[in-house]
């Protein structure tokens, strides 16, 4: 049985990955991913100002900070010895630590950081990136197009000044989503990533203040996520991968029979330990077998959508059915 998946230009030997989380930051870690099975895994997403931080310690001349706002504020005031020549180092012992693809991941507010800090995990040997543009509508002032066009001025800067492979991690914040995403895999994207989660909030009814909630208490509802794969995979020239609120090796089997070319695993690794990435690989295979699919390809897609279905109309059916409580 070969469950290997070929996902940014790397061949790797299962679809199921670590997404980007807190879990993968020790080299230990990294090695007991891999030995439980995992087929790649995205680094913990690093901030600019968390590069800014350290910049603007170690320059002498002044260095604007006031474009972040609080974001900066909060950086600084939690990084202490954050050090970037370390943290580039520590990425180029990973690479010889472990033989599995590591992807970086980046969110950045200027263009000029999107490129510079892409170097820098070129340089340290990274077998592709992630970028978390995350970007959300909240200004009144701006449009749409304002926001899709920034995307591809990013991809487009990006793209002329390296050969990485890259993927982009978007939410669902877009109003033809369908387009937008053919046309990011038009334009030299190998991979989206569905859906960048939010950061989560929550009230203090006491303090009248927001604060952060865990990524782990988020719902596991996959609807949303399923519904744009199962759209979207028959229609773009890219890989998807799926990214939110996968619980248990019957999500990994969902998420790829609609049409995703990997599965991104982490909240669920925080609930069961990183072990737990073998629980899901053998239940992926058991299924296959159970099923007598010899590949991945046997069954990935077989409920996406076709290039000509009428989408709106299907998912219009599916809606009544479940207002109406019809099986």
């Amino acid at each position: 049985m070969d469950t290997s998946v070929k996902y940014l230009e790397k061949k790797l030997k299962t679809p199921i990955i670590v997404g980007s989380c807190g879990l993968a930051s020790s080299i230990d870690d990294l090695k007991r991913m891999e030995d439980a099975g995992a087929g790649a895994i995205v680094l913990k997403t690093r901030f600019e100002e968390e590069f800014a931080y350290d910049t603007k310690r170690n320059t002498p001349i002044y260095m604007r900070t006031n474009q972040y706002g609080e974001s900066y504020n909060y950086v600084a005031d939690r990084l202490g010895e954050f050090n970037l020549d370390d943290y580039f180092e520590y990425l180029r012992k990973v690479k010889s630590a472990i033989s599995i693809p590591v992807i970086g991941s980046i969110n950045c507010i200027s263009f000029e950081s999107w490129i510079n800090y892409l170097k820098r995990y070129e340089a340290a040997g990274v077998d592709a990136m992630e970028l978390n543009i995350a970007l959300h509508p909240y200004d009144i002032n701006t449009t749409a197009s304002d926001v899709e066009r920034t995307y591809n001025q990013i991809l487009m800067s990006v793209k002329r000044l390296t050969n990485m492979p890259i993927a982009i991690k978007l939410g669902y914040y877009f109003t033809d989503m369908a387009k937008f995403v053919q046309r990011l895999s038009w334009s030299g994207v190998l991979g989206v990533v569905l859906f960048d989660r939010e950061a989560p909030v929550d009230i203090n009814i006491d303090t009248f203040g927001l604060e952060p909630k865990g990524y782990a208490e988020q719902s596991n509802d996959m609807s949303m996520m399923l519904r744009w794969i199962g759209a979207l995979a028959n229609k773009t020239k890219c890989c998807i991968s799926a990214s939110s609120s996968i619980g248990s090796w019957q999500d990994v089997v969902k998420n790829l029979i609609v049409g995703a070319t990997t599965v991104q695993v982490s909240s669920c690794l925080y609930s069961n330990g990183i072990d737990y990435i073998t629980t899901l690989q053998k239940g992926l295979e058991q299924w296959m077998e159970q099923h007598q699919f010899d590949t991945i390809d046997s069954f990935k897609g077989r409920l996406a959508l076709g290039s000509h279905d009428d989408v709106a109309s299907i998912m219009r059916v599916l809606s009544i059915k479940s207002t109406m409580e019809i099986n």
